[in-house]
């Protein structure tokens, strides 16, 4: 098995990406632009044209997020961890079902997938998984968790057994990351409802 320098790099940010972010540490923003630019010259290089596309998706949405967590709060303050409301939810979940839809004639159209369902689907989760991070929601680990299940599955009806392992360590990293928010937002007495983007 030949690992190329891109994929090393991906791989170790990506997971120091996940354990800063369960920290609520700032620097997992900069960590994270590094794996999303070393996985798309990985994907890239190897002709995996819409993953690597993703990823400059995943840096937006990263500079987003750095700056909110940093200047996002009350008064230009550090943002807390918050949950979103019904409204927001409902959003959210109408984001993921219309990006799945979008993802998926994409997929089905243009390539030669067999999987373009749970791909698309995963892909969405995750895109608002990253939102939500970028938000200080705790909303994120729910989606991150159900796109992990989802990618496992996919992988091991793929006949690969690496990668599974891999969403499996991010699966109980999501556990324990939702945990963490949760127990820090109620020590500190501030697990508040957070406006939707429109209000």
């Amino acid at each position: 098995m030949h690992l190329q320098l891109p994929e090393i790099i991906g791989f170790v940010a990506g997971v120091a990406c996940v354990l800063l972010g369960m920290y609520e540490k700032v620097w997992n923003w900069p960590v994270g632009i590094a794996s999303n630019v070393a996985l798309f010259i990985l994907f890239r290089r190897n002709g995996v044209y819409a993953a690597s596309g993703l990823q400059l998706l995943y840096v937006a949405i990263a500079l987003y997020g750095w700056w909110n967590w940093v200047r996002g709060g009350d008064e230009g303050g550090k943002l807390r961890i918050t949950r979103a409301g019904a409204s927001h939810r409902l959003l959210l979940l109408g984001a993921v079902g219309g990006g799945a839809v979008v993802l998926h004639w994409i997929l089905a159209r243009f390539t030669n997938t067999t999987v373009a369902w749970p791909d698309a689907i995963g892909t969405s989760l995750l895109l608002a998984a990253q939102y939500c991070l970028s938000r200080k929601l705790l909303e994120c680990w729910y989606f991150w968790t159900v796109a992990d299940v989802i990618y496992i599955a996919l992988y091991l009806s793929k006949g690969l057994y690496l990668t599974p392992g891999l969403y499996l360590f991010f699966l109980g990293m999501c556990v324990l990351g939702f945990s963490r928010w949760r127990r820090e937002a109620h020590g500190s007495n501030n697990l508040e409802t957070a406006r939707a983007p429109a209000s």
